[in-house]
C-alpha cells in the first residue's frame, strides 16, 4: 500500500502504448493528470479467534499493480502552424517574421525538424509563437517525405498559414496538394485536437517577385475564391513591408 507515483511532463505530452503505438492520452494543460497505471494491493490483515481465545493476524493475498510499457512524446504548442510543399518559402518566411534563425537553402527538405520563432504585434504590445514544419509532398499521408511526421506538432494551432510558391507551374494544384494531405492526416490521426483541414487559412504567396504581375493578380483571386475569405497575401522576402499584412492577418485569429 504505497504512495503514488507522479511523473512531471511538460503540457502537450502525449502517451501511447510502446508496441501498438495505440493513444492512451494527451495532457494539455498545467495541473492536468492522467492515470497510467493502477496500483496493487499490498494486502490485509484479519483477526481470526483460535480456540485458546487468542487472536492471531493472518495475512491476506495481496494484488499485483498493472504493468505497461509506454511511449511518451513531446508535441510543440505554437499559436500558427506554417505547412506547405517542399521548398515553398516556409523557412524563409518564418525568419522573415519572428527572431528565428533557422538554416534556409535553395533546395526541398532544408528543415528536417520543426523551428519555432516569436512574431512581434505591432509595437511590441502582443507576441504569437509560429512553429515551421518540414515540407510535404504529394502521398505524405502514406509515409512519403518527413513531413506528415511532424503535422501532430500543428494539432492545436489556432491558424496554419499556408505557403504557396507562386512561380511554380501549378501554384493552385500545390496548394490543393497540401490540402488534401492535412485532410488524409486528419483521417487517420487520433490525437485529441481539432482537424487541420477545418482550421482557418492565411495562404502566403511566395516567391511572387518571380513572376509578372498580371499572374500574380489572377493567382491571388483564384486562390481567394478557393479559400472564400480575403487573406491570400502575395509576399517576397525583397520586400519587407510585405510581412506586415501577414503579421496583422495572423493576429486577427489569435
Amino acid at each position: 500500500n504505497g504512495s503514488d507515483s507522479h511523473i512531471k511532463v511538460p503540457p502537450g505530452t502525449v502517451v501511447r502504448e510502446l508496441q501498438s503505438q495505440a493513444f492512451v492520452g494527451e495532457l494539455f494543460e498545467d495541473g492536468e493528470s492522467l492515470l497510467l497505471a493502477d496500483g496493487g494491493s499490498g494486502g490485509s490483515k484479519k483477526k481470526q479467534q483460535h480456540q485458546h481465545a487468542q487472536e492471531l493476524a493472518i495475512s491476506c493475498d495481496s494484488e499485483k499493480g498493472e504493468e505497461r510499457w509506454l511511449s511518451v512524446e513531446f508535441k510543440i504548442r505554437a499559436d500558427v502552424g506554417i505547412v506547405g510543399l517542399a521548398n515553398s518559402g516556409k523557412t524563409s518566411i518564418l525568419a522573415s517574421i519572428t527572431n528565428a534563425k533557422p538554416r534556409i537553402a535553395d533546395y526541398p527538405f532544408t528543415t528536417t525538424c520543426p523551428n519555432l520563432g516569436v512574431c512581434q504585434i505591432g509595437s511590441g504590445s502582443g507576441s504569437f509563437t509560429i512553429c515551421d514544419l518540414p515540407g510535404l509532398i504529394d502521398g505524405a499521408s502514406e509515409g512519403a517525405g518527413m513531413g506528415e511526421a511532424f503535422l501532430r506538432h500543428v494539432k492545436n494551432c489556432n491558424v496554419l498559414l499556408h505557403v504557396v510558391d507562386a512561380s511554380t507551374e501549378d501554384p493552385l494544384g500545390d496548394f490543393e496538394t497540401v490540402n488534401r494531405e492535412l485532410d488524409a492526416f486528419d483521417g487517420k490521426s487520433n490525437i485529441r485536437g481539432d482537424f487541420l483541414a477545418d482550421k482557418p487559412q492565411v495562404v502566403a504567396l511566395s516567391k511572387c517577385d518571380k513572376i509578372p504581375e498580371k499572374r500574380l493578380d489572377r493567382l491571388v483571386q483564384a486562390l481567394k475564391q478557393k479559400v472564400e475569405h480575403s487573406h491570400v497575401l502575395p509576399v517576397s522576402v525583397l520586400e519587407a513591408d510585405d510581412f506586415h499584412e501577414l503579421r496583422d492577418a495572423l493576429g486577427s485569429f489569435l
